[in-house]
């Protein structure tokens, strides 16, 4: 097996030969080049001698350069083969980030919604009063305002955004930008909705409405 350095070396190569191709308009061959980075980059992420944190940053690659193979062949209406399908579908899964269960949770840990997507059986209040005091533990020792924004685990990670009286924290497989985006855009979304129970909630759910539409917008990120 050949090192990561001596991979990445390849994708350097191969990278810089398809930005020759497409200067010549050799757009066939160019998005072939960057194909075969991609599909490096996306290996290299599949070794089990990587951190999370590596992964990341090779599927953000890979994603990027895939998105460049998309606008290659985009410019001249290029045909795409079998078997250039089946990389792109290979880096397209591999890269795309799975969520495990999404907990939504009130500045004194109570847990106002969970959403369990895979076999994690840990009780949802055990769960949320752990996450918080995590939270918020960091957040003294560091003299934040925001605290904690990601923990790393096993072959996963715990993502947290948090707004004015509530915290959302997702279990994920790999965190992208988009993600993260969308999470800060759905606890902003959530607050400005309840923002007069949440100021001084007493723990009545009903209070809050149907929580899941809006956060089916998280949960469609598969």
């Amino acid at each position: 097996m050949q090192s990561i350095k001596e991979e990445l070396l390849k994708v350097k190569h191969k990278i810089r030969e398809a930005r020759r191709l497409e200067r010549q308009k050799e757009y066939r061959k160019a998005a072939r080049e960057a194909l075969e980075a991609a599909e490096i980059l996306t290996n290299i992420a599949k070794r089990e001698d990587i951190n999370e944190k590596l992964k990341e940053q090779l599927c953000d690659r890979a994603e990027k350069v895939l998105t460049w193979v998309r606008i290659l062949k985009d410019t001249t209406v290029l045909k795409t083969s079998l078997r250039e399908k089946q990389v792109m579908k290979t880096v397209t899964t591999f890269c795309e980030p799975k969520i495990r269960s999404v907990y939504l949770i009130y500045e004194d840990g109570t847990p106002i919604y969970f959403h369990i997507l895979d076999s994690m059986s840990s009780d949802p209040l055990l769960v949320s009063g752990a996450l918080a005091g995590i939270s918020t533990l960091i957040r003294e020792i560091t003299q934040t305002k925001n605290g904690l924004k990601k923990i790393d685990y096993g072959d996963g990670e715990i993502v947290f955004e948090k707004g004015e009286k509530i915290t959302m924290a997702v279990f994920t497989t790999l965190s992208t930008e988009e993600m993260r985006n969308k999470i800060a855009k759905i606890v902003k979304k959530i607050e400005a909705r309840y923002k007069d129970v949440l100021e001084n909630w007493d723990g009545d759910l009903s209070k809050l409405g149907d929580l899941q539409k809006d956060i089916e917008e998280l949960l469609e990120i598969k």
